[in-house]
C-alpha cells in the first residue's frame, strides 16, 4: 500500500511540474516579438514634426498712404479679413481695416483747415492794411520834402542863418523820406512772410485733408495675385486676423505663397543640434497625406536657439527644400521629417556583429 501511494504521489508531482512549464513556455511565448535579421547599412535619423511654408510668397501689405507719418495715424485695427484658404484671383477682396479711425482724422484735418484758411484770410487783409498805412507816411514825407524844397529855395534872398536852417530842414526831411522808404520795404517782406506762412499751414492742411480721403478711400484691401491666402505669421509667434493692429512697423496683413516652392518648417531640440547640417537629405511625410511620401534637403539651420512657449527647452528653427511639387499640398499642413544625421556601412556592421 505505500509503494501505492509513493508510486501515485510521483506521478502526481511529474504532472504537476509539466503542466508548471507547459503554461510558462506560452506565456513566454506570448509575450516575445521576434523580428527577422537583415544585413544592410545602420541609419542615424533625426525626427521632427514640422509645417509646410512657401519659400517665395507674395506678401499683402497696408496701404502706402499708411505709411506716411504726416497723417498722424500710427497703427490701424482690421475689422474684417476673410477665411485663411480662400482661393483669390488678382484684385478680389482680402481685408477691410478700421474706417472710423480714420474718419476722425479727417474730421479733425478739415476742421483745422478751415481754420488756417480763416487766418490766412485775415493776415493778406491786416498786411494791405499796414502797408497801405506805410504808403500814406510815405506820401507825407514826399510832401514834406517837397515844402522844404519850396522854402531851401526861396531863402536865397534871407539871410545866411535862415538860408541854412531851410537847408538844414531840406535834409532832415529827405533823410526822413528814405527813412520811411526803407522801413516800407522791410515792412512788405514782412507781411509778404507772415501771409506765406499763413498760406503755408493752410497749404499743409489741405494736402493732409487730401491724402487722408486717399487713404479713407484705399482701406480696403485687395489680392495683388491669384493664389491661396494665408495669415502672416508674425516672427514670434502669432498671427495676423481679425482685431490684430498693422502699421508701418508691422505692414503685412496676410500672403499668397507659391506652391512650387515648398519648404517644412522644423523645430530642432539642442540635444541633436549638432547632428544637423545644411545639405542632409530629408524623407518627409504629410499628416493629411500618410501614404505620401516626400524627400528633401536641410538647407537652412538657425544658429541662434530660442525656447519654446510654456517650457524651459530650447530648440533651433531648420528649414527643409523639399523637392518636387504637388497639388494636393497646402500651406500650414503639418509635416513628419526623419533628417539622415549619418549611416553605418555594411562591411562596417559585420565586423560588428558575433
Amino acid at each position: 500500500m505505500k509503494r501505492k501511494q509513493i508510486f501515485y504521489a510521483a506521478i502526481a508531482t511529474i504532472a504537476l511540474i509539466i503542466l508548471f512549464f507547459s503554461f510558462q513556455k506560452k506565456e513566454t511565448d506570448f509575450n516575445q516579438i521576434y523580428a527577422r535579421v537583415q544585413r544592410g547599412p545602420f541609419e542615424s535619423l533625426i525626427f521632427s514634426s514640422g509645417q509646410l511654408e512657401s519659400e517665395n510668397s507674395e506678401n499683402i501689405y497696408i496701404p502706402e498712404k499708411l505709411k506716411d507719418r504726416t497723417l498722424r495715424i500710427y497703427e490701424l485695427t482690421i475689422t474684417d479679413l476673410v477665411d485663411e484658404g480662400t482661393h483669390v484671383d488678382s484684385g478680389d477682396y482680402v481685408a477691410t481695416l478700421d474706417h472710423k479711425a480714420v474718419e476722425e482724422q479727417l474730421k479733425s484735418a478739415q476742421d483745422e483747415m478751415d481754420k488756417l484758411l480763416s487766418e490766412y484770410e485775415d493776415s493778406k487783409i491786416d498786411s494791405n492794411l499796414n502797408l497801405s498805412n506805410q504808403r500814406d507816411v510815405i506820401v507825407n514825407a514826399r510832401l514834406d520834402l517837397e515844402e522844404k524844397k519850396l522854402v531851401m529855395n526861396e531863402s536865397v534872398y534871407e539871410s545866411p542863418s535862415v538860408q541854412k536852417k531851410a537847408a538844414m530842414d531840406f535834409d532832415k526831411a529827405r533823410r526822413k523820406l528814405d527813412q520811411e522808404l526803407k522801413a516800407y520795404e522791410l515792412k512788405r517782406q514782412q507781411e509778404e512772410n507772415k501771409v506765406m506762412r499763413k498760406f503755408i499751414n493752410y497749404r499743409q492742411a489741405n494736402d493732409r485733408s487730401v491724402e487722408l480721403e486717399k487713404l479713407y478711400n484705399s482701406l480696403e484691401i485687395v489680392s495683388p495675385k491669384a493664389g491661396i491666402l494665408t495669415y502672416y505669421k508674425y516672427p514670434f509667434g502669432g498671427v495676423v486676423k481679425t482685431g490684430s493692429k498693422v502699421s508701418s512697423w508691422n505692414p503685412i496683413i496676410a500672403t499668397i505663397p507659391d506652391m512650387s516652392n515648398l519648404i517644412s518648417r522644423t523645430y530642432i531640440n539642442e540635444i541633436d543640434i549638432s547632428k544637423v547640417r545644411v545639405g542632409q537629405k530629408v524623407r518627409i511625410g504629410i499628416d493629411a497625406f500618410p501614404d505620401k511620401s516626400l524627400s528633401g534637403q536641410v538647407f537652412s539651420v538657425a544658429n541662434i536657439g530660442q525656447l519654446m512657449p510654456n517650457s524651459d527647452a530650447k530648440v533651433f528653427e531648420v528649414k527643409i527644400k523639399i523637392f518636387g511639387e504637388d497639388r494636393d499640398l497646402k500651406p500650414s499642413m503639418t509635416t513628419a521629417n526623419a533628417i539622415e544625421s549619418g549611416s553605418v556601412r555594411q562591411h562596417s556592421v559585420k565586423s560588428c556583429v558575433k
